[in-house]
């Protein structure tokens, strides 16, 4: 029987959970391969930090206020929308572009205008 590989260190609960899921999965006999093992490790890695993420936007909202009193996205929001993105595959300016829809609607809504929000 092949071993697994020991969890890697730094991880906390989510990557943990995550790198024990991942190869508790794999049938007997099977193993990843070191490029397997490197997104394996990066995943992990952006589930501990997605955690932190969701914790700061719980606290702060998603929809702050700026350093010139504009409105804008938590950047914890853009960070996890980034591990999301990355997550799925989704390019860089995908998530721009997410963002760019989020703040419009909620500027739409600001102005009354229900059409756009």
């Amino acid at each position: 029987m092949t071993e697994r590989p020991p969890l890697p260190a730094g991880l906390r609960d989510a990557g943990a959970e995550l790198w024990a899921e991942i190869l508790g999965d794999l049938e007997p006999g099977w193993e990843l391969d070191s490029r397997e093992l490197h997104l394996l490790k990066r995943a992990c890695r952006c589930a501990d930090e997605l955690v932190d993420l969701e914790a700061a936007i719980d606290r702060n909202g998603v929809i702050v206020t700026g350093s010139r009193n504009q409105t804008v996205i938590h950047p914890s929001a853009v960070g996890a929308l980034g591990d999301a993105a990355a997550s799925a595959g989704t390019s860089e300016r995908r998530v721009d572009q997410i963002v760019a829809s989020l703040l419009e609607a909620r500027a739409a809504r600001a102005r009354g205008d229900r059409r756009t929000a």
